[in-house]
């Protein structure tokens, strides 16, 4: 009896297709960790192509390819390996698989295969392929949408992004920078990017030479000692992911987009804890109350004798070593009615804790030891306000 017909299986990447015909129509870069992302989008006619390219070294390298033709997606090529020693560590394998998605055919079918191989390319690959339906195609196209997204026009949303520049320069400063705040309509508290000077948005029509995706719903450049620092923020489900790349004035680039920061974009109000009680001397009357959540991170400020609270947000901490006892320093912005208007440092060392409170209309710090009685409950941090 004659061995079984090999079923034929798609086209691979680049799909049949010429791809020096196409026009390469967007290039991002990004960093994570220890991987490399690089994206690439080629258009021609009705139909275009995506490279998705991951490349993490020794943990491994994931490629993609998609097709779509008048924006529906077509196909979909993966390519994705990583080493593996043997116990030597004298020679290596590569394990491969390689999956295929063919959404244009009825009905919709994937194809996948594994091999060992000592030359990690596609066409070495020598298994046959398995085959099975898609058995939801609609979740696999929206995956595919979502992962795609930063190729994409930016769409209306509601959160209304803007920013908010803080005036706490330090006048003895030759280059004196400034906290960057971005703000959201639905939000209710701001968050904090980082320093910065000289803060300008970028126009849309710049976006494509700076590497910058179409779907970003907002790009800022801040300057800064002859470098510029380019942020911008993509939405992704229900977070905010918030890029940055360091762009040196004389010498180019320093590096690819990487993640800076992610915000929720739910933001919910916190809960506060504890508190932690402090005073200006052991012989003042004048005391402050801070509130924390269950992370340790103070969220509001209010003096003994006034009943105005004063918003905290954070922004840093830094952690220093000297004569062996470390040190930690939480940096906050303290806002009121929706603007900075002073700074709340707050240093630990060992069981003791500082508050260093400075309004933008003051020149001085005005300092606050933690009143240890006052702040401990009966077991452990105060649950009730100290005054």
């Amino acid at each position: 009896m004659a061995a079984p017909a090999r079923q034929p299986h798609p086209t691979l990447f680049p799909f049949g297709m010429e791809l020096s015909s196409f026009d390469l129509t967007q290039v991002l870069g990004n960093e994570a960790g220890d991987c490399t992302t690089r994206l690439r989008e080629y258009r021609k006619d009705s139909l275009r192509i995506v490279t998705d390219s991951t490349d993490c070294h020794e943990y491994g390298v994931h490629n993609q390819y998609f097709l779509f033709n008048m924006d529906s997606p077509e196909q979909v090529h993966i390519f994705e390996y990583y080493p593996q020693y043997d116990p030597s560590g004298e020679s290596v394998i590569y394990i491969a698989t390689e999956t295929i998605y063919v959404l244009s055919q009825q009905p919709p079918k994937s194809y996948v295969r594994t091999d060992s191989l000592i030359q990690p390319e596609p066409g070495q690959m020598k298994t046959d392929f398995e085959t099975d339906l898609i058995p939801d195609p609609d979740a696999l196209q929206e995956d595919l949408r979502v992962e795609l997204a930063s190729l994409e026009e930016a769409v209306e949303n509601d959160y209304d992004f803007s920013f908010i520049v803080s005036t706490n320069e330090n006048p003895d400063s030759s280059d004196p920078r400034k906290d960057i705040f971005l703000t959201s309509e639905s939000w209710k508290y701001p968050v904090w990017i980082n320093e910065g000077a000289a803060v300008e948005l970028i126009p849309k029509e710049e976006y494509k030479d700076l590497g910058i995706p179409k779907a970003a719903v907002f790009s800022i450049d801040s300057k800064h000692n002859n470098k510029n620092y380019i942020y911008y923020g993509l939405i992704e489900g229900s977070e905010l992911m918030i890029y940055l790349r360091v762009i040196d004035i004389n010498h180019g680039p320093e590096n690819n987009f990487g993640l800076h920061k992610m915000e929720s974009l739910e933001q919910h109000s916190p809960k506060h804890s504890y508190y932690i009680c402090y005073h200006a001397g052991e012989s003042s009357e004048e005391m402050l109350m801070l509130a924390y959540d269950e992370n340790d991170t103070a969220l509001w400020a209010e003096f003994k004798g006034s009943t105005a609270r004063q918003i905290l947000v954070k922004k840093e901490e830094r952690i220093t070593v000297t004569a062996d006892r470390p040190s930690e320093d939480h940096f906050y912005e303290i806002f009121k009615d929706g603007y900075p208007v002073g700074t709340f440092r707050l240093t630990s060392t060992d069981n003791w804790s500082h508050a260093y409170y400075q309004l933008q209309t003051t020149v001085a710090e005005q300092k606050f030891s933690m009143d240890q009685k006052r702040s401990t409950g009966e077991r452990t941090n105060r649950t009730s306000p100290c005054f």
